[in-house]
């Protein structure tokens, strides 16, 4: 089993930068191929999934070189938090729901 403060995320998904500074991730409407096509006459093809401050801050941070560590070091610091084993549990939380939701993969997974 592997160490999530190991492992190394990348984006899956595009995303848009709002002028409030957040993050608004662009997520598909249809992941079907049979349906893909309709997305040519959708007005807007994607659900935008709309990060907090912290989410954003995080997902920004996300740029498939750090690992979830250094990513919850750079975030706290980013928010002047107290970087403790609390704040690393809370980042690498929410970057587990991410991965679960299927907008991060990360670099150095090993399969079981």
């Amino acid at each position: 089993m592997q160490n999530l403060l190991e492992l190394i995320p990348y984006h899956t998904k595009a995303y848009e930068r709002q002028p409030d500074a957040t993050i608004h991730v662009l997520y598909p409407k249809f992941q079907i191929k049979l349906f893909k096509w309709l997305l040519q006459y959708l007005k807007n093809p994607f659900f935008h999934i709309r990060l907090d401050p912290l989410g954003s801050a995080v997902w920004e941070a996300i740029d498939g070189q750090k690992n979830v560590a250094q990513i919850s070091e750079v975030v706290g610091n980013q928010l002047q938090t107290t970087i403790d084993e609390a704040w690393q549990l809370r980042v690498a939380k929410f970057i587990e729901h991410l991965y679960r939701g299927d907008l991060i993969h990360f670099q150095n997974l090993k399969k079981p």
